[in-house]
Order: structure tokens, then sequence, then C-alpha cells
């Protein structure tokens, strides 16, 4: 329970930054600083892609029943490489899909909304979070 009250507390925190991103205006596009950018874009991929228990987690489940006791290191290497690059190859996916799209003039003119609605549904899901903590434990 007291992980799940801080993962809660920590959706809040997320929720509140969030609100209060969406009353700051964006600042405008620079193409200057476009490589310090990019490069803070990957830093911060790679963060959410490979440091996040739960995205481990779920490779640890699907990969785990191509894993034997008696495979070479290099077979587990193999199979640990293939989830990288799969969860690595989606999120530039993504990154380049939503980067050159007509949907980016759209998120940038309305990011107050887009936060907001954010920080919203990161609090319902808090709630949640603290409602079904306080049901297992009674």
């Amino acid at each position: 329970q007291l992980f799940s009250m801080a993962g809660a507390m920590f959706l809040l925190w997320m929720a509140w930054k969030s609100w209060q991103a969406g009353r700051e205006p964006l600042p405008a596009a620079d193409s200057s600083k476009r490589s310090s950018v990019l490069r803070g874009a990957a830093r911060d991929g790679f963060m959410v892609a490979f440091l996040n228990p739960k995205v481990a987690l779920f490779f640890l489940a699907v990969f785990s029943q191509f894993l034997e006791a008696d495979m070479s290191h290099l077979a587990r290497a193999q199979i640990v490489l293939t989830a990288m690059f799969i969860d690595g190859g989606w999120y530039v996916l993504v990154a380049i899909l939503l980067g050159r799209s007509r949907f980016l003039p759209w998120l940038r003119d309305h990011h107050h909304w887009v936060e907001r609605a954010t920080a919203v549904l990161l609090v319902i899901i808090a709630a949640s979070v603290v409602i079904n903590s306080l049901i297992r434990t009674a």
C-alpha cells in the first residue's frame, strides 16, 4: 500500500506540473537550437524507454517465454537487443510521425488544453490508485 500511495503522490505531482505548464506559453521554435533540442529529446526518450520499470517488466514477461537455461550468452543478447530495438524503434517512429505531421502545429496552438487534459487524467488515475489501494486493504 505504501508504494501505491507513493505512486499516487507522484502522479499528483506530475498533474500539478502539467497544469502549471499549461499556463505558460510555449517558447518559439528556434532552428539554431535544433541539435540541442534533439539531444534533449533523445536523452528523455532513453530515460522513458530504458529506465521505466514497467517497460522492463513488460519485456521480461513477453520475452521470458523464449529464454531457456541452456541458451548461450549470444542468444540471450540477441533477445535483449531485439527488445531494445523494438522499443527504441517505436519511440523513434512516433517522434518522427508527430514531429513532421500536421498534428504538431495543432498541438502547439492548443498546448494549454493538452497540458490541462493531461493533468486531469493524471488526477483521475491517482484517485483510482488510491481508491483501489484502500479497497484492497479493507
